[in-house]
C-alpha cells in the first residue's frame, strides 16, 4: 500500500511540474515525464526528473535546458518539497531504449 501511495504522489507531482517544464522548453514538447525520490552521492535528498521530449530542431535550446532545474526547484519550494531536482533529457525516439536501460 505504501508503494502505491508513493507512486500516486509521484504521478501527482509530475502533473504539477509538467506545465512549468513545458513553458521553459518551448517550442519543444514533453512526451514523457518520470519523477522519483532518490539520494545523491552524499545522501542528500534529490528528485530525479526524466524528461522525454520532441522538438522541431531535435534539440532543446541550451539556456532553456539549463533553466529547467531552477523552474522545477521553484515549484517544489512553493509546495514545500525540499529536494534538489536532477534532470535528464531524452529525445522521444530514444525513450524506450533509455527506460529499458534504466530498469
Amino acid at each position: 500500500m505504501m508503494k502505491d501511495q508513493s507512486l500516486n504522489a509521484m504521478s501527482a507531482l509530475a502533473k504539477t511540474i509538467r506545465g512549468s517544464i513545458e513553458q521553459q522548453i518551448a517550442p519543444a514538447k514533453v512526451t514523457h515525464l518520470n519523477v522519483f525520490e532518490d539520494e545523491d552521492h552524499d545522501g542528500d535528498p534529490i528528485l530525479r526528473v526524466e524528461i522525454g521530449f520532441t522538438a522541431p530542431s531535435g534539440l532543446i535550446e541550451g539556456k532553456k535546458a539549463v533553466g529547467v532545474s531552477g523552474v522545477i526547484a521553484d515549484v517544489l519550494a512553493r509546495i514545500g518539497i525540499q529536494r534538489f531536482p536532477m534532470v535528464t533529457f531524452v529525445g522521444d525516439e530514444e525513450w524506450d531504449a533509455f527506460r529499458r536501460q534504466a530498469g
